[in-house]
């Protein structure tokens, strides 16, 4: 029983690693957009979403140009996470020596706000305004330890008007939100825009 728990622990660490390997970018984009569209309800099928021959954007799916970037904790070095993770459990014997300490805690719709504005802010100098008009950014938020995200009180997002961004959006988890959009966007994420989204399972 510890052998084959142990083998499928590696297993998933490989391929989380294979998951976020630099050549592995178009599918985890396109993952990142397929879910930010099935937390937001949006019906919709592999075929819609896209990557396409120019970048930006990384995405187009449903009259949306999508550049994905995402959000990690602070400081934290995923390669070097997965990598000590992977060699732990290739050196495990039994299944107890795969347990680690989780610290659970919540997280809050503004907290994230915060996050995705202080990360708008570092991209300015990267993607000129004349681009920005023309793209819609999606965070993929990817905190550790996070079990609930409390979604009031819903922040001001006022301060996003002149960021130049078409449409500036999250996915975390099961939940998703469009805090700005501009009417030049697809009309769907217009219609969705300042209210939290869940997965409708």
């Amino acid at each position: 029983m510890d052998d084959e728990i142990i083998k499928e622990r590696i297993s998933a660490i490989e391929n989380s690693i294979k998951f976020y390997s630099s050549s592995n970018k178009p599918e985890r984009e396109r993952w990142v957009v397929a879910r930010f569209l099935e937390n937001m309800n949006v019906p919709h099928d592999s075929t819609d979403i896209e990557t396409p021959t120019e970048d930006p954007p990384d995405v187009v799916a449903l009259g949306g140009t999508f550049e994905v970037k995402e959000i990690l904790d602070p400081g934290r070095r995923r390669h070097q996470e997965y990598k000590d993770a992977l060699n732990a459990a290739k050196n495990a014997t039994t299944s107890k020596e795969l347990l680690t300490e989780a610290t659970p805690r919540d997280s809050s719709i503004k907290e994230i706000y915060e996050l995705c504005k202080n990360s708008i802010k570092k991209l300015e100098t990267k993607y000129p305004l004349e681009v920005r008009e023309s793209l819609d950014i999606l965070f993929y938020v990817n905190l550790q330890g996070v079990m609930d995200i409390m979604e009031h009180p819903y922040p001001d997002v006022t301060e996003l008007r002149s960021s130049g961004w078409r449409s500036i959006s999250f996915v975390e988890g099961d939940i998703a939100c469009c805090f700005y959009v501009k009417a030049e966007a697809p009309h769907w994420l217009q219609r969705r825009a300042g209210t939290v989204h869940h997965k409708k399972w």
